[in-house]
Formats: C-alpha cells, sequence, structure tokens
C-alpha cells in the first residue's frame, strides 16, 4: 500500500498523545437537561483534514453512537477486549470543550459523568451488539445487545438515557424476544420499529458419540438463532414505570406479523423508503431489511455471538424483505435478489433522504436506496466490493402497493454498452466494466477496488455546481474500517493503510461516466444516462414531473468520491481515483493520521453551531486495530474529526 508520501501531505494538526487531563467547559453548561446557556461557536478548523479530539476516557470499539440535540456525540458502551466483555461507561463529545494542555487543534473534548459529577454508566451493564436511538424530548434509549459476545443471554430490559440528568434508567418495558445483532428504526417520535435480530435459546440435544447412560448423553445447550420477530417500543403504553413498553408488531386483522420466513434475520440493515406518494416521513413509507444472515434452525444455530464465528450454522441473505407501513404486512420483495449478499457492518441508505426529486427536478429519488460495506459469513473472510442501488416503483395493486425493486444498473452493462447505444466514443468501450453496480468505487492500483468492513455511513449535506446553479444535495459520507485483498494466494487484512483511512462521499448524482466519454459530459448531466435507459429498455423518456415507469425512475446513478481538497464541480476534479495514474503532486488525498475499525461515524454541527446543513462535520470515535481477531486493541488517538472541504 503506498502510503509514505501520501501522509507527508496532509494537514494533521496535532497534539501531545499524553493528554488525559482535566476538561474545562468554554460555554455553560450549567443549566439541568444540558442546554447550552450561551451558545459558543465551536473552533476554526482548516477544511479538508482530519483533526484529532483530546483522547477518549474510555477508549472502545464496538459502541454504538448518537448525535444530540445539542450538537454532541454520545458514546454508549461497547468493548475494548474482542467483545469477551463490554464496557458500561458512556461518553459525550463536545466540540466546545478545551482541554488543558489545550490541544493545538482546539477540537473538543470528552465528559463521562453525569451532572452531579458521578460516572456516566448504564446502570444494567455493559452491552455490545445493541442499538441506542433518538427518543422523546431528546432523550435516547438503548436497546437489546448482550453482556459479551460469547454466552451472555440478550438484554430483556432497554435502559433510557435522560438528557435532563446525564443518568441512565433501566425500564420495565420488556421485549418479548429479547435481541442483538437487530436494527431499529424511529418511525414516530414515540414509536421505535425492531426488526429481527438473534434471540438467546436453550435446546436440548442428544450427543451420539457418549452411551445413552452417559449423563451427557442427553444435554442443554445456548444457542443463538436469528428471529423474525418484529417489535414496537411504544413511549405511550402504560408501563410500571410510565415510559412506555414493547408491544409486537400487529396488522389490520390483529395479526402478529413478522417478517417472512421461518427463522428471519439478523446483521442485516434496514432502511426507510417512500411509498408510492413519494414522500418520504409519512404512514405510507415502506420499511426493506436487506442482507444479513439467516441461522439453519433453533438447535443448529450458533453457540456463541462473535461475528464470523456462525459459518456453517447460518446462511447469507440474498433476498429483501418488505414491510408495508400502510397495509401493515411484511413480505419477500418479489424477483429481487442481491449480487452479492454480505453481512457484518453492511449500509443500507435511502438517497432521498434529502429531497424526493433529483436536482433537475424528476421525481422519485426517497424511493432509492444503496447498500455498502460489509463482508462475507467465513473466516478468512471476503470483504464486499459492490455497492448496489435499487429504485422502487408502484403500480398501486397487491402488498407495498405493488412494490418492485430494480437495480440501477443490468447486471451486465458496461460502459461500452451505454457509448454505443448512445452512439458516443470512449477509451473504454472495449474493457468489460460493469458501471452501476461499482459506482466507480475508488481503487488503488496494488488493490483493486476498496472494500470496507465495519464503519457505517452518514448523511451530510454538500453544496456544490450543478448547470442548475449551486445546489444543496444530500450526499452519504463513510470512512476507515477494514479492507481485505489476495495477494500470492494469502488474505491481507488492513485498517491503517492510505485508501481505507480516507474517506468517501457517495454522490448520487455525480455520474463519472460521463467523463468518460469523448466529449465528455458535465458530471450532474443525469439525461445522458435516462437517454440510455430509455433505448435499453424501449420506454418512454419520464418527465420531470412523473417517475413513469423508467427501469430507474430516479435518474439517479452516483458515484464515490475520494475525500480530497475539492468540492464536486463544473468538471471532474472533484473524482480522484486512488491509482498510480496521478502524481502524488496533482492531488491531495486526505486520511486520517491512523485508520480504524468496529468504530462509529457521527454528524456534529460546524462553526455555525447548527446541525444539517454544509457546515457539518464528522467525528470518528473509538475504533480496534484489527479485524479478524474481533477488533485487537484500541486505537489511539481515539476519536479524530474531519472538517469537510468548504465550498469553491
Amino acid at each position: 500500500m503506498r502510503r509514505s508520501k501520501q501522509r507527508g501531505s496532509g494537514r494533521c494538526e496535532l497534539f501531545s498523545g499524553a493528554v488525559l487531563a482535566k476538561c474545562v467547559l468554554i460555554t455553560l453548561l450549567g443549566c439541568q437537561g444540558g442546554e447550552v446557556g450561551s451558545r459558543n461557536r465551536v473552533a476554526e478548523l482548516e477544511a479538508g483534514y482530519f483533526y484529532r479530539t483530546s483522547e477518549m476516557m474510555t477508549p472502545r470499539y464496538e459502541h454504538q453512537a448518537v448525535t444530540l440535540d445539542d450538537g454532541t456525540a454520545f458514546i454508549v458502551s461497547g468493548t475494548d477486549e474482542r467483545c469477551f466483555s463490554s464496557i458500561d461507561s458512556c461518553e459525550l463529545f463536545d466540540q466546545r470543550i478545551l482541554v488543558e494542555p489545550e490541544p493545538a487543534s482546539k477540537s473538543g473534548g470528552w465528559i463521562d459523568t453525569d451532572f452531579e459529577g458521578e460516572d456516566l454508566r448504564l446502570e444494567g451493564g455493559g452491552r455490545v451488539f445493541h442499538t441506542v436511538t433518538r427518543a422523546t424530548e431528546g432523550n435516547v434509549i438503548v436497546i437489546g445487545g448482550a453482556p459479551d459476545g460469547v454466552l451472555g443471554e440478550a438484554y430483556p430490559h432497554p435502559e433510557l438515557y435522560s438528557r435532563h440528568t446525564r443518568k441512565f434508567q433501566v425500564l420495565s418495558a420488556t421485549l418479548g424476544a429479547p435481541r442483538f445483532h437487530h436494527t431499529a428504526v424511529a418511525v414516530t417520535e414515540g414509536e421505535i420499529y425492531l426488526f429481527g435480530g438473534q434471540v438467546s435459546m436453550k435446546a436440548t440435544i442428544v450427543d451420539p458419540q457418549y452411551p445413552p447412560n452417559d449423563p451427557r448423553f442427553i444435554r442443554e445447550i445456548n444457542t443463538f438463532p436469528s428471529t423474525n420477530s418484529i417489535e414496537i417500543y411504544d413511549a405511550s403504553l402504560p408501563s410500571d414505570d410510565g415510559k412506555g413498553d414493547f408491544t409486537p408488531l400487529k396488522g389490520g386483522d390483529k395479526a402478529v406479523v413478522k417478517l417472512p420466513g421461518n427463522y428471519g434475520r439478523g446483521l442485516h440493515a434496514t432502511v426507510r423508503l417512500a411509498g408510492s406518494d413519494n414522500i418520504l416521513g409519512n404512514a405510507g413509507d415502506v420499511y426493506l431489511c436487506v442482507a444479513g444472515i439467516q441461522t439453519l434452525s433453533p438447535i443448529n444455530a450458533p453457540v456463541m455471538k462473535l461475528r464470523r464465528t456462525q459459518q456453517g450454522q447460518s446462511q447469507l441473505q440474498r433476498t429483501i424483505d418488505v414491510y408495508d407501513g400502510a397495509a401493515k404486512t411484511c413480505f419477500i420483495a418479489p424477483g429481487t435478489f442481491l449480487e452479492a449478499p454480505c453481512a457484518h457492518g453492511v449500509n443500507a441508505d435511502n438517497l432521498g433522504w434529502h429531497s424526493n426529486r433529483t436536482y433537475d427536478g424528476y421525481l422519485g429519488q426517497s424511493n432509492t436506496f444503496l447498500i455498502s460495506g460489509g463482508s462475507d459469513d467465513s473466516l478468512p473472510t471476503t470483504g464486499r466490493y459492490l455497492s448496489e442501488g435499487f429504485a422502487a416503483t408502484f403500480s398501486g395493486l397487491g402488498p407495498g402497493g405493488g412494490i418492485s425493486l430494480l437495480g440501477l444498473s443490468p447486471p451486465n452493462t458496461t460502459v461500452g454498452d451505454i457509448a454505443a447505444a448512445l452512439n458516443l466514443t470512449t477509451d473504454f468501450a472495449d474493457v468489460d466494466v460493469r458501471y452501476g453496480k461499482y459506482f466507480a468505487s475508488e481503487t488503488a492500483a496494488d488493490t483493486g477496488v476498496i472494500n470496507r468492513v465495519h464503519t457505517n455511513t452518514v448523511k451530510v449535506l454538500r453544496r456544490v455546481y450543478t448547470d442548475y446553479g449551486q445546489q444543496s444535495l444530500g450526499m452519504l459520507f463513510t470512512g476507515a474500517g477494514g479492507f481485505f485483498y489476495v495477494v500470492m494466494g494469502a488474505q491481507i487484512e488492513v485498517y491503517d493503510g492510505s485508501p481505507v483511512a480516507a474517506g468517501e462521499y457517495f454522490d448520487p448524482n455525480f455520474s463519472v461516466i460521463n467523463g468518460l466519454f469523448n466529449p465528455q459530459s458535465t458530471p450532474y448531466d443525469l439525461m445522458t444516462l435516462r437517454k440510455y435507459w430509455h433505448i435499453k429498455n424501449g420506454v418512454a423518456l419520464p418527465s420531470p414531473n412523473s417517475p413513469g415507469v423508467h427501469p430507474n425512475p430516479s435518474g439517479i446513478d452516483g458515484s464515490w468520491l475520494i475525500t480530497d481538497g475539492y468540492v464536486p464541480g463544473d468538471g471532474f476534479e472533484g473524482y480522484q481515483p486512488l491509482s498510480d495514474t496521478l502524481n502524488d503532486d496533482d492531488r491531495i488525498v486526505r486520511f486520517m493520521e491512523r485508520g480504524r475499525a468496529w468504530h462509529t461515524v457521527s454528524p456534529l454541527p460546524g462553526m455555525d453551531g447548527v446541525m444539517d446543513n454544509e457546515d457539518d462535520r464528522m467525528l470518528f470515535a473509538g475504533g480496534g486495530d484489527s479485524v479478524l481477531t474481533y477488533g485487537g486493541m484500541p486505537v489511539v488517538p481515539s476519536a479524530v474529526i474531519y472538517v469537510p472541504p468548504a465550498t469553491r
């Protein structure tokens, strides 16, 4: 991996790693609830670089994170020893804190106490494989998980974090199926849906290697099969403590609704799409569970919870499960299969989370989603190279409004196919490179396409130039994680190489294929690809005000763009592949001082102190220094901030 010269070109503002010192607030945090009495802006940091924060109070990985209303990032539980045990402590990251001695970057510090000065800890013990979700009144609820990744049973009770006290409370609410490796989606302010996961189960087995009169001939074992259970946490339900309760998801006929199949799935991702009204965020939305594993039976299920110890006892899922929020029914998406099924940190994201239209007016963007990251279910493992995109169309008839999911690129489409159909010339006409599935993923000369595992994506806004003027476009951002490749018949595990330690944007509208044509089209020329779909499928090209029956109704194709000093403009300077075709001096690729895996990535407010705008930053918190050994040792520096490039 080529790193030395690039690492020298980065401008990481660093401070001594031995800074575990007293925190001094530079804002007023004295009022109950943590409200900032006089909001100071965060420190100004030069855009386009990674910066250390002060060290976490307890470095960790396999934790969960959420950004709170006040712009702080909340880190919950996790492990520091390969999931053989868990950490019950939690931490808040605040950019408005200075640390003595002050770090050169002034990039914030960590808080691990409540308002009374007591340690900020989960009341019922540490957790791994749990979910952390925003709840009512700006609070946070921690659901499921287990005390370790080995034999400990899943937690039946959630814990609620109060922003008014910075304390946790174990709730009386009880899961019908205590679970881990599940997904949680906040549907309304007071409702959270839990999809699938794995549960703890006791099974009686006969061991034929012992005679019938031997006590070991019949014995009881603990197993962790996947589940098809869907439960709702509803804050309005009556309970002993008045904090709500769990209830099974039920359909219009009051019958319990479950994921299709007997065993459901775990280690999956869940994405929320707009329904046939193309408007995201109402009762007509649909929820899709993608990828993950299914165990083969309760008895033959894994006997430990650690990731990638389930080969021979589980299988990867290629189907997509759909829950129709309007009809309250669940079914398998008809005729849709993943080309590369995977689990272990797979991400699924709605590409129209910011707008239900493309920047040039085509309806249906909120009905598209991207699947990225993850790996297979074996040891040694293979990371996922493909980023698969799907668009939903609705006939209005049948379950889910007659939903159909269509890949954003046919499996055998090549650059040459597109050029020939559009009568365009390209140097890549004879190269069998599929366009759409790989979404122009960044490549390194000696490794091929990067496959990232054990990292997550976050939603960010970027202001870019288009033919319609400057636009605020919704994108995805990811970085770090693990990376696998094979050389000389051996599998290599990388978490610290320069391609991995960099970040990447997925821009749904930046079509890098336009740069391969002669003459080039602009990066945001979506009509070129719409014309191809029209010719390929022999259907009418839809007007901007109608999604029509086009196989790619939103017009989205998109590209992964490596972190660099540019925002994509009216040329292709914003697309920087990691390859030896460019000299190091021709561009600057930004990457963190040290990579990490099993970490979290969280959005933070920028200098204006306001979330959800183009000024947002990203916090990489925690992480381990190995992928195959369940995390290895916690990474130092334990956390870094990425400040995205400003609009030119």
